[in-house]
């Protein structure tokens, strides 16, 4: 059963992953006008927590792309880690990449970020999968994905292992749209939720401390 179900920001339309016959999970979009569900993401490579840019023209998840393994030290076996990168998908043909090559020559005027649109979004399904976007950010153990109007919000976490505790502690990282660079925001999680333009987060500390970040 989906949990990373999340609505459009003008309630039309519902994303969320869903496993496949293939045994991959991808991102779906269903639609109120049609009642149909379309996958949005390729049928080969995990892909879930999908999020919506407040504006409505892209809509970010995570996916496992990168294989790096570890290599075992008791017997020749690999474990994998760190494969979680932060992709969108543009939902109309024209909006542009964020995260293209930037004109960062003195005198340039910044380029502001889009204000929230209240009309009716518009999803052109057609070739959506081939419109993919990578976010400039190293491959990681990431999880629950959330898009504000300048910044990305996720966790990240250490390695997994079997009887003992990760020397990295679950951490709520921000990263910047336009800066494009990730930092902390809160350490040693539990539990954490964001403000809807991402710019506030409530998390519950290990030490059952529940502390307010903006």
């Amino acid at each position: 059963l989906t949990q990373d179900y999340r609505w459009s920001p003008d309630g039309r339309f519902l994303s969320y992953s869903l496993n496949d016959s293939n045994g991959y999970s991808a991102v779906h979009i269903w639609s109120v006008a049609d009642g149909k569900s379309r996958r949005v993401t390729p049928p080969f490579f995990n892909a879930q927590s999908p999020a919506w840019a407040p504006n409505g023209k892209m809509l970010y998840f995570l996916s496992q792309r990168d294989y790096q393994p570890l290599l075992s030290t008791v017997e020749f076996d690999f474990a994998t880690d760190r494969q979680t990168g932060i992709f969108a998908v543009t939902l109309r043909k024209d909006v542009k990449n964020p995260f293209d090559l930037r004109d960062d020559e003195p005198g340039s005027e910044p380029k502001t970020a889009d204000k929230n649109s209240k009309a009716p979004m518009k999803i052109e399904f057609e070739g959506i999968e081939q419109r993919a976007i990578r976010v400039p950010l190293e491959a990681d153990n990431l999880t629950d994905l959330e898009a504000g109007d300048e910044n990305l919000l996720y966790q990240r976490s250490g390695p997994l292992y079997y009887g003992r505790e990760s020397s990295l502690k679950p951490t709520v990282m921000t990263y910047s749209i336009k800066d494009r660079e990730a930092k902390p925001v809160a350490e040693d999680v539990t539990e954490w939720s964001a403000t809807t333009a991402g710019k506030h987060v409530l998390a519950q500390l290990s030490s059952k401390e529940i502390k307010y970040f903006e």
